[in-house]
């Protein structure tokens, strides 16, 4: 499989299968960084879809001595274009939209009561911890790449990621759903 820098050179030549194997690969990553940063699947959709037309537009604005990874490049973009999409939510005052409903009713109660707590916890830290959380702890981007899409010092990175799960630690601590309510018994 080519490195990323080979496929952004492909797509930015017009040979779609470079963009393609390119939007396969981070897709899904982009698509739940935006949702779990805006909560929001519609914006989420909007965003991952935008940010990929910008890919494909502009596949020569890569350039790896600004920005040693790929990674960075995308979360940055993708951090920029979620600004935008807050601002305009704001202008229009427009809410979140809800995810899709699991299937078990009764089981998707139990849970969906616990997954939206989280999300509104989540949802409730700061924008600069929320990011970092989203990045490193849900996504599982190390700290160098996530430093580097915020324009951050690493260390900054580590401090907010740790502030942030002390936080998040604290308020699913004070909330009135708990894991511990919930039978995993099979039904």
């Amino acid at each position: 499989m080519p490195d990323d820098e080979t496929l952004l050179a492909n797509a930015a030549n017009g040979l779609e299968p470079g963009l393609a194997a390119f939007y396969e690969r981070y897709a899904d990553r982009i698509y739940r960084y935006a949702l779990m940063m805006s909560g929001s699947v519609v914006v989420a959709q909007d965003v991952t879809q935008e940010l990929f037309v910008y890919v494909l537009e502009n596949a020569r604005a890569y350039d790896r001595r600004r920005s040693r990874n790929s990674v960075a490049w995308l979360y940055g973009i993708a951090r920029n274009k979620l600004r935008r999409a807050q601002k305009a939510r704001e202008v229009t005052g427009s809410g979140t939209d809800q995810a899709l409903s699991p299937d078990s009713p009764e089981r998707a109660y139990q849970w969906s009561a616990l997954i939206a707590e989280t999300a509104r916890a989540v949802g409730s830290l700061p924008e600069e911890q929320r990011e970092v959380l989203v990045m490193c702890g849900l996504q599982e981007v190390d700290y160098t790449t996530a430093a580097e899409a915020l324009k951050v010092p690493v260390g900054t990175v580590r401090s907010r990621l740790s502030r942030a799960r002390a936080r998040l630690r604290a308020l699913l601590d004070e909330s009135e759903t708990s894991v511990e309510e919930f039978s995993y018994e099979a039904r």
